[in-house]
């Protein structure tokens, strides 16, 4: 091997470990950028309704003095894939969320087309803030304040979501992801 070649190569190779972060940098940023602004990737949050999803929540734990959450993309895009998973092979039903902790979930499923998700939110709120006693960090027997302790988690910083018309607008399925710090933890108080 030449003297030249060894050089030429030792120069690749040390571009390489330069520019390749670089460019694998500038992928991600981009891809990431693209997913998170295009407008098919959420597709199932129409105009409108993030800022209406992100009012409600804001809403609710105004009430209770806890801190405004920010629209995620990032979240939103995972839900829009879970509610089409759900409406293309599972009829449209729950997603089981059981062990899954890297988001808080809220889900509802209504035997009409979509409701506006102002409304999806304040049932969440409504259903379970009714039955939820703060003082001693419980919830009425036989009742479900989980979707209402979701809403208001103190430490939840973001929330994303997404919904899904089901067969011929037979049902819809609405699903929030919240992060960080899923709600519903055993024993805790939501803030």
């Amino acid at each position: 091997m030449s003297y030249k070649t060894v050089i030429s190569q030792l120069q690749v190779q040390a571009m390489a470990k330069v520019i390749l972060p670089v460019l694998l940098l500038v992928i991600c940023h981009s891809s990431t950028h693209l997913l998170a602004d295009h407008p098919i990737a959420a597709r199932w949050v129409p105009p409108g309704a993030a800022r209406q999803f992100v009012d409600a929540h804001n809403s609710a734990r105004a009430e209770v003095g806890v801190d405004p959450l920010k629209w995620s993309y990032s979240l939103a895009n995972a839900a829009s894939r879970l509610v089409r998973y759900q409406k293309n092979y599972m009829h449209c039903e729950f997603a089981d969320m059981t062990g899954q902790l890297q988001y808080g979930s809220n889900q509802m499923w209504s035997d009409y087309s979509a409701k506006p998700p102002r409304e999806v939110v304040e049932y969440w709120v409504n259903s379970g803030k009714k039955h939820y006693r703060y003082t001693h960090n419980y919830c009425v027997r036989n009742q479900n304040c989980g979707p209402y302790k979701q809403v208001v988690w103190e430490k939840t910083e973001m929330v994303g979501c997404a919904q899904g018309v089901c067969g011929n607008n037979n049902g819809s399925l609405s699903i929030c992801f919240y992060y960080p710090h899923p709600g519903n933890l055993g024993g805790q108080r939501p803030y």
